[in-house]
């Protein structure tokens, strides 16, 4: 008897068919359970479930790094504007309006006051108050803002006197480290505006475009450390030479 239950249930199963036999109250209930209906796999049923989303926190995107880089070729190169346009106007001053009472021969003759150490201290606290200006500006995030004027005054002055020493029967070679600290004060603006604008993204809440690495304050100091030792080797030699 059992061997023919094991082959009956072995043709039911074959025919897709399978009942189960309780045994213990004697009566058979058919509990017919269909093979030809596939259960859902594993890969099926977690395909159903929504994919869960990881909390990472606030997501970084760094800016793309031409769009970055073409932003600092349009501020530097209006800085570098600014710088020029005072330089041209300090010499359309000089040579085409003139300061009522003004003497040119004055300018040369203060140059060379104080032998090297003054010229040298002089130098140092015309370009150097222009240079702290600027690098106050950047901590206050107001570089973006009115760091342009540190190349477009000096550059104004640089022309002025320049043109008024040339007037005056000096040496042409004066023009050129006025240039110098021109330029450098141009670089110093970009730095300050390029700080200020970072700390104003982080102000305003732009984390998301806002990427910091490393020491971005220590980068920043270094940057106008360059600059500094830039203007004191630049102002050494020309107190060298006019003490000459």
């Amino acid at each position: 008897m059992h061997e023919l239950l094991t082959d009956l249930e072995a043709q039911e199963l074959l025919s897709g068919r399978l009942y189960i036999m309780d045994r213990t109250s004697g009566a058979v209930q058919p509990s017919q359970i269909s093979t030809d209906e596939t259960l859902p796999s594993e890969e099926d049923t977690t395909a159903d479930k929504p994919e869960a989303i990881e909390d990472t926190g606030p997501i970084i995107a760094e800016l793309d790094h031409s769009a970055r880089r073409s932003r600092i070729e349009h501020r530097i190169y209006g800085y570098a504007a600014a710088a020029f346009f005072g330089v041209v106007i300090g010499i359309a001053i000089a040579l085409f309006f003139p300061i009522q009472g003004a003497d040119p021969s004055l300018s040369v003759s203060a140059e060379s006051e104080g032998g090297f150490m003054g010229a040298l201290l002089r130098r140092l606290s015309q370009v150097g108050i222009f240079l702290l200006g600027e690098y106050i500006c950047g901590y206050f995030a107001a570089g973006g803002m009115i760091v342009w004027l540190a190349p477009f005054v000096f550059g104004l002055g640089a022309g002025l006197s320049s043109a008024g020493i040339c007037a005056s029967g000096g040496s042409a070679w004066v023009i050129l480290p006025n240039l110098l600290y021109t330029t450098t004060l141009t670089v110093g603006a970009n730095a300050s505006a390029e700080f200020s604008q970072l700390l104003l993204s982080l102000i305003e809440g732009k984390s998301s475009s806002v990427v910091l690495r490393g020491n971005t304050a220590g980068a920043y100091n270094l940057r106008f450390g360059v600059l500094l030792i830039f203007i004191l080797t630049a102002a050494l030699i020309e107190a060298a030479f006019k003490a000459a």
